[in-house]
């Protein structure tokens, strides 16, 4: 359920910047007055519900090396949803202008300080899967590229306010390679945990015996 909603959530978003007209970053997609606010900040939210879906379907799940080992994995996924959700109820205001410039408010604060938060726990979730085993590792490693490269060049030029429509894109492909990344831990975390049951009922049920058997 967790990964199908973080799939909607990731289909409105990309449908909302393809009927954005202009510039802007991911969170302007969901500023006051915008039309695409009502769609993104819903698919903010469907993240926000996905995430902390997948979190309790993989509670306990941990790591157990090094310092990202000293918690569970769904602990940071929580800490993420939790922030998107905050992201989503309060949207930054029209414009989306950065914090501590002109024109900023103090929802702009919010919204900029939970959707960084939300980032780098979901950062951290990714980093701590690479401890789980091979499979897991390389599902993480082009994230971990991707959502490090992108989001670093995205936001070293938001801060520069130059080349807003690149950054804008880098930081959609930023946030687009972290929730497929997650996507595919919940649903490699099922398929891992459903194998032995399913092998297990399949082992029950008494084969047919062959002629060349009797």
């Amino acid at each position: 359920m967790g990964a199908s909603l973080v799939l909607l959530a990731l289909g409105m978003m990309w449908a909302s910047r393809i009927v954005y007209r202009g510039d802007t970053y991911v969170s302007g997609l969901g500023a006051e007055g915008e039309v695409t606010a009502l769609a993104f900040n819903v698919s903010l939210g469907l993240v926000a519900f996905g995430g902390a879906a997948s979190a309790f379907g993989l509670w306990g799940l941990r790591s157990g090396r090094g310092l990202f080992g000293a918690w569970a994995l769904s602990s940071s996924l929580l800490a993420a949803s939790v922030m998107f959700a905050v992201g989503a109820a309060v949207p930054c205001s029209s414009g989306c202008p950065i914090p501590f410039t002109g024109g900023s408010t103090p929802q702009d604060y919010v919204h900029t300080a939970a959707a960084v938060l939300g980032f780098a726990f979901a950062g951290i979730g990714i980093v701590q899967s690479v401890g789980l085993g091979r499979v897991y590792a390389m599902l993480a490693a082009p994230s971990i590229l991707f959502v490090i490269a992108a989001s670093a060049a995205g936001g070293i030029l938001s801060i520069a306010e130059v080349a807003t429509g690149l950054g804008g894109w880098l930081e959609l492909i930023a946030t687009t390679a972290a929730l497929l990344w997650l996507v595919a831990l919940s649903w490699t975390t099922q398929h891992r945990l459903m194998m032995p049951a399913i092998a297990a009922d399949r082992g029950a049920i008494p084969r047919p015996r062959t002629m060349a058997a009797q």
